[in-house]
C-alpha cells in the first residue's frame, strides 16, 4: 500500500490506557512520548520530538512505507499519523523490559492491532533504542518482527 493511497486521519481515536509497562520503570519523558504516539494527535506529538528528530523502523520499505528512514517533525509525524494508520490500528502496547541510562532507553514488548483492511486481530513484538535530549525523542531506531504477527 502506497502512502499516497491511504490518508489514516479519520480515524483518530487513541488507545485509552494501553499502555502496561509490566512493573517495569519508565522515565517520565518515555512514557510521555508513547503516550503522544498512541493519541495520533499531531500537536501531542511535536511537542515530544526534538526538531532534528531521526526515526527509523526496520522493515521492508520497499513494500511497506510504514518501514524506512524518518527525519525531522514533519517526516516522524506524518509516519505516526497518517501512514501507519493505513496498516493497522493498534489496541494494546505492553512493555516486558524497559532499560535506561541517562537519556538513552531500549524497550521491549509486544503490540496487539487490528489490520486495517482485513480487520484480523493481530500482535507482534518490538524494540525500540531511543535517546533524547531534554526530554524529546532525537533518535529512534526501532526493530519490529512482523514475521511473528499473529
Amino acid at each position: 500500500m502506497s502512502s499516497d493511497t491511504c490518508i489514516g486521519t479519520e480515524d483518530r481515536s487513541a488507545v485509552s490506557s494501553g499502555i502496561d509497562v509490566g512493573g517495569n520503570a519508565m522515565p517520565p519523558f518515555v512514557a510521555a512520548y508513547y503516550d503522544a504516539y498512541l493519541s495520533r494527535d499531531p500537536d501531542r506529538i511535536a511537542a515530544v520530538l526534538h526538531d532534528q528528530v531521526e526515526w527509523s523502523v526496520t522493515g521492508p520499505s520497499d513494500q511497506f512505507d510504514l518501514f524506512g528512514p524518518r527525519r525531522g517533525k514533519e517526516e516522524v509525524i506524518e509516519a505516526m499519523v497518517r501512514i501507519i494508520p493505513c496498516f493497522f490500528r493498534i489496541s494494546s502496547v505492553e512493555f516486558e523490559h524497559v532499560l535506561g541510562q541517562g537519556d538513552r532507553v531500549a524497550t521491549y514488548g509486544q503490540v496487539r492491532a487490528h489490520q486495517r483492511d482485513t480487520g484480523r486481530a493481530i500482535r507482534f513484538r518490538f524494540t525500540h533504542f531511543m535517546r533524547f535530549i531534554d526530554g524529546k525523542l532525537i533518535v529512534l531506531r526501532a526493530i519490529t518482527d512482523t514475521f511473528d504477527a499473529a
